[in-house]
Protein backbone atom coordinates (compact mmCIF):
# COMPACT_ATOMS: atom_id res chain seq x y z
CA UNK A 1 0.00 0.00 0.00
CA UNK A 2 2.91 2.35 0.69
CA UNK A 3 4.11 2.37 -2.92
CA UNK A 4 0.56 3.02 -4.16
CA UNK A 5 0.13 5.99 -1.83
CA UNK A 6 3.53 7.28 -2.92
CA UNK A 7 2.54 6.96 -6.59
CA UNK A 8 -0.78 8.80 -6.10
CA UNK A 9 0.81 11.55 -3.97
CA UNK A 10 3.60 11.94 -6.54
CA UNK A 11 1.08 12.23 -9.37
CA UNK A 12 -0.87 14.91 -7.50
CA UNK A 13 2.36 16.82 -6.79
CA UNK A 14 3.46 16.49 -10.44
CA UNK A 15 0.17 17.99 -11.68
CA UNK A 16 0.45 20.81 -9.12
CA UNK A 17 4.07 21.41 -10.11
CA UNK A 18 3.09 21.83 -13.77
CA UNK A 19 0.14 24.09 -13.09
CA UNK A 20 1.53 26.47 -10.44
CA UNK A 21 4.88 27.74 -9.24
CA UNK A 22 3.71 27.36 -5.62
CA UNK A 23 4.61 23.65 -5.77
CA UNK A 24 8.23 24.36 -6.71
CA UNK A 25 10.74 23.80 -3.93
CA UNK A 26 13.75 26.02 -3.31
CA UNK A 27 17.14 24.35 -3.61
CA UNK A 28 17.84 22.07 -0.68
CA UNK A 29 21.44 21.11 0.00
CA UNK A 30 21.46 18.40 2.67
CA UNK A 31 25.15 17.82 2.09
CA UNK A 32 27.92 19.97 0.72
CA UNK A 33 27.99 18.32 -2.71
CA UNK A 34 24.35 17.65 -3.62
CA UNK A 35 21.52 20.11 -4.18
CA UNK A 36 17.93 18.94 -4.74
CA UNK A 37 15.05 20.97 -6.17
CA UNK A 38 11.75 20.45 -7.98
CA UNK A 39 10.17 22.63 -10.64
CA UNK A 40 8.09 22.30 -13.79
CA UNK A 41 7.27 18.65 -13.05
CA UNK A 42 10.87 17.52 -12.70
CA UNK A 43 13.27 16.57 -9.94
CA UNK A 44 16.73 18.14 -10.26
CA UNK A 45 19.94 17.01 -8.59
CA UNK A 46 23.11 19.06 -8.99
CA UNK A 47 26.61 19.58 -7.66
CA UNK A 48 25.79 22.98 -6.20
CA UNK A 49 22.98 25.39 -5.47
CA UNK A 50 23.62 27.42 -8.63
CA UNK A 51 24.14 24.52 -11.05
CA UNK A 52 21.27 23.23 -13.16
CA UNK A 53 21.10 21.80 -16.66
CA UNK A 54 20.07 25.11 -18.26
CA UNK A 55 22.85 27.09 -16.56
CA UNK A 56 25.49 24.52 -17.52
CA UNK A 57 24.21 24.56 -21.13
CA UNK A 58 24.66 28.35 -21.24
CA UNK A 59 28.17 28.14 -19.75
CA UNK A 60 29.21 25.48 -22.27
CA UNK A 61 27.88 27.57 -25.20
CA UNK A 62 29.56 30.79 -24.05
CA UNK A 63 31.97 32.13 -26.67
CA UNK A 64 35.41 33.02 -25.37
CA UNK A 65 35.01 31.16 -22.11
CA UNK A 66 38.07 31.58 -19.91
CA UNK A 67 39.40 29.18 -18.75
CA UNK A 68 38.22 26.92 -21.57
CA UNK A 69 36.27 23.73 -21.00
CA UNK A 70 38.38 20.68 -20.29
CA UNK A 71 35.44 18.26 -20.35
CA UNK A 72 31.85 18.63 -21.56
CA UNK A 73 29.34 15.78 -21.31
CA UNK A 74 25.67 16.12 -22.21
CA UNK A 75 23.07 13.39 -22.45
CA UNK A 76 19.35 13.72 -23.01
CA UNK A 77 16.43 11.35 -23.55
CA UNK A 78 12.74 12.08 -22.98
CA UNK A 79 12.23 12.60 -19.25
CA UNK A 80 15.96 12.70 -18.44
CA UNK A 81 18.69 15.33 -18.98
CA UNK A 82 22.26 15.31 -17.72
CA UNK A 83 25.07 17.81 -18.16
CA UNK A 84 28.59 17.83 -16.71
CA UNK A 85 31.37 20.32 -17.40
CA UNK A 86 34.87 20.83 -16.07
CA UNK A 87 36.95 23.92 -16.67
CA UNK A 88 40.65 23.62 -17.44
CA UNK A 89 42.65 23.55 -14.22
CA UNK A 90 39.60 22.70 -12.12
CA UNK A 91 39.83 19.52 -10.04
CA UNK A 92 36.10 18.81 -9.92
CA UNK A 93 33.27 18.77 -12.42
CA UNK A 94 30.05 20.72 -12.12
CA UNK A 95 27.13 18.46 -12.97
CA UNK A 96 23.35 18.54 -13.06
CA UNK A 97 20.74 15.84 -13.54
CA UNK A 98 17.07 16.49 -14.27
CA UNK A 99 14.50 13.66 -14.20
CA UNK A 100 10.80 13.92 -14.94
CA UNK A 101 8.83 13.15 -11.79
CA UNK A 102 6.73 10.75 -13.86
CA UNK A 103 9.60 8.22 -13.87
CA UNK A 104 9.71 7.74 -10.06
CA UNK A 105 5.89 7.77 -10.02
CA UNK A 106 5.82 5.01 -12.64
CA UNK A 107 8.35 2.92 -10.69
CA UNK A 108 6.29 3.35 -7.49
CA UNK A 109 3.13 2.29 -9.31
CA UNK A 110 4.79 -0.82 -10.74
CA UNK A 111 6.20 -1.74 -7.31
CA UNK A 112 2.73 -1.30 -5.78
CA UNK A 113 1.20 -3.71 -8.31
CA UNK A 114 4.00 -6.26 -7.79
CA UNK A 115 3.67 -6.09 -3.99
CA UNK A 116 -0.13 -6.49 -4.08
CA UNK A 117 0.05 -9.45 -6.47
CA UNK A 118 2.75 -11.12 -4.38
CA UNK A 119 0.76 -10.55 -1.19
CA UNK A 120 -2.38 -12.08 -2.72
CA UNK A 121 -0.44 -15.10 -4.02
CA UNK A 122 1.13 -15.71 -0.61
CA UNK A 123 -2.25 -15.35 1.09
CA UNK A 124 -3.90 -17.82 -1.31
CA UNK A 125 -1.05 -20.26 -0.74
CA UNK A 126 -1.30 -20.01 3.06
CA UNK A 127 -5.11 -20.34 2.96
CA UNK A 128 -4.90 -23.52 0.87
CA UNK A 129 -2.38 -25.07 3.28
CA UNK A 130 -4.40 -24.25 6.40
CA UNK A 131 -7.67 -25.92 5.27
CA UNK A 132 -8.27 -29.27 7.00
CA UNK A 133 -8.71 -32.29 4.77
CA UNK A 134 -6.83 -30.62 1.92
CA UNK A 135 -4.01 -32.76 0.57
CA UNK A 136 -1.16 -30.85 -1.01
CA UNK A 137 0.61 -32.62 -3.84
CA UNK A 138 4.23 -31.58 -3.90
CA UNK A 139 6.54 -33.18 -6.41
Amino acid sequence: MGFGVLAVAGLVYWVASLSTRLADTPPLAPSGWLAVTTSRGSLALSSGLWANVDVLDEIAKSPGLSPPLDRDVAWSVPGFRMRAIRLTGDATSDWALEVSMLLPILVSGVLAVVCVRRYRALRRHSDSESRPGKVALDA
